[in-house]
């Protein structure tokens, strides 16, 4: 069993999810070369079995890359066993969870995400994995696979290989296997992720310099319009976009020398150590692995504190002044919501009063007016007395000067 990062993890969710999960992918012979039509088009062909969600949602997994802000939105890789490890269904489970053990050490699952896909269609488990670079309850960037991070990695590795016979990747007839593990990727994925699929084809032997450099990348479909002593240009013949590659590997006399066409050897490894996992106690391998996890905790983050049996984890200095300043702004709005309730019930009963008030008022006149027009058709009429037509009017003057002190009062 080997663990391999992929270098690219930049753009989309799209690409790197989209390739987990793709019934279909470009077809090669038994040799590993691309297999293409009669118009030299590479062809596809449907996995069989199809891949397999293990853990995770896609969906969700893409849309957390796409929501990154980060330059570097994901990590992706493979766990690739050998055909003869067989890993049965509790094996897989028991990886995946030292897996996650390890890179996400520190951390609950409410902080990350990650996806597990199983892909069995080369006669072979490989169990792939696709994480956001990205720690969910801050939006800070989440890296699993920090620089160094082969060593750590090689101790779960090692810990699984030895527990369970599986085959060393260390030693040199499994070379090829490594090689398998490494697919070609989709034409649009740009400089970024082209780049990183040739420097992950160079580590392990398949581009040694650079005839087999625009071998691969005619294999895998592109044009190649220029080729300059010190650059190359890669087309996309769909779309036609270029891509201009520099750098040392792109030199017309460069060659791989040794340290880079190393299989899953970070720097300062030693082969011979690793070749023969029989040789090395149980205990010390774990070790090795338990310290692996308790570094990865302190890169992570503070490392958990336990606390009457609560699990808590203590807040950086910038934190804690954020923390403050989210409590005071709190307090502030639910200050400022009391007196705007206040505010508008005082000018609710204002308004109430004064509407109340004009109703009054004009009910009193409505009231003196009757009277008045009473006193009028009497005496029009010569129906009624003076002393009549006198209290008539003044009962109207009374109305009229109730109705100018109610209006007064509102």
């Amino acid at each position: 069993m080997l663990i391999k990062f992929f270098r690219n993890g930049k753009g989309a969710g799209a690409g790197p999810v989209g390739y987990l999960v793709a019934d279909k992918v470009l077809a090669y012979d038994d040799n590993r070369d691309l297999i293409r039509d009669a118009d030299g088009q590479p062809m596809t062909v449907t996995r069989e079995p199809l891949p397999e969600v293990l853990r995770g949602n896609p969906d969700r997994t893409e849309a957390l890359i796409d929501a990154s802000r980060h330059q570097w939105t994901y990590r992706a890789g493979v766990i690739s066993f050998a055909a003869e490890d067989a890993p049965t269904e509790d094996q897989q489970a028991e990886v995946m969870d030292g897996f996650e053990r390890l890179a996400f050490a520190g951390l609950d699952p409410e902080q990350y995400d990650v996806l597990w896909v199983r892909h069995t269609h080369e006669d072979r488990v490989e169990l792939h994995f696709c994480t956001p670079r990205l720690e969910l309850t801050s939006g800070r960037s989440l890296n699993i696979a920090p620089p160094g991070y082969e060593k750590a990695f090689d101790s779960l590795r090692d810990v699984m290989n030895q527990r369970h016979g599986w085959a060393d990747p260390m030693e040199l007839e499994r070379t090829q296997e490594v090689r398998d593990a490494i697919e070609t990727p989709t034409r649009a994925q740009g400089r970024d992720e082209l780049h990183g699929w040739l420097q992950d084809q160079i580590s392990v032997g398949l581009i040694i310099d650079r005839a087999s450099m625009l071998d691969a990348l005619t294999d895998a479909g592109f044009d190649i319009p220029r080729a300059g002593k010190a650059y190359l240009t890669a087309q996309d013949p769909d779309t036609g976009e270029r891509w201009r590659l520099k750098g040392e590997i792109f030199h017309e006399n460069w060659q791989a020398d040794p340290a880079e066409r190393e299989v899953e050897r970070g720097a300062g490894h030693d082969p011979a150590r690793l070749r023969c996992l029989d040789g090395i106690p149980a205990r010390e391998l774990q070790d090795r692995f338990e310290q692996s996890c308790d570094h990865r905790a302190s890169y992570n983050g503070n490392p958990p504190i336990k606390n009457g049996g609560i699990t808590t984890t203590p807040l950086t200095a910038l934190e804690s002044d954020l923390l403050a300043c989210v409590e005071r702004l709190v307090t502030a709005c639910e200050v400022s919501a009391k007196e705007l309730s206040g505010l508008e019930e005082r000018s609710t009963n204002r308004m109430q009063s004064q509407l109340d008030g004009i109703a009054q008022c004009v009910t009193l006149l409505v009231r003196s007016q009757a009277v008045s027009m009473k006193a009028l058709r009497g005496l029009l009429n010569k129906e009624a007395s003076y002393a009549t037509l006198d209290e008539q009017l003044s009962t109207s003057l009374s109305l009229a000067k109730d109705a100018e002190e109610r209006l007064r009062q509102s």
